[in-house]
């Protein structure tokens, strides 16, 4: 599974399931910028259960307000507005 997979799975940004990677031990093929991450079911459930998940696309910010997926562009003009 790529990184790109395990972000749409959890709801989250590529970038931070990138940094997780980097940093708890998943396999990885190549070097650099070409590094490819090669997520396992036990690095997902691992990532899932993750000390501080924060933030996830489709929240809100505020505790117990979920915002609906149609919603959330017009919610985020109504706020630069």
């Amino acid at each position: 599974m790529t990184c790109k997979e395990v972000a749409a799975r959890f709801g989250t940004a590529e970038i931070t399931v990138r940094k997780w990677a980097a940093g708890n031990g998943v396999a990885y093929v190549g070097e650099g910028v070409r590094k490819t991450y090669q997520w396992s079911e036990d690095d997902c459930k691992r990532f899932s259960e993750r000390e501080s998940p924060g933030w996830k696309k489709g929240q809100s910010r505020k505790k117990n307000e979920d915002i609906p997926a149609d919603n959330q562009s017009n919610q985020i003009t109504e706020e630069l507005i």
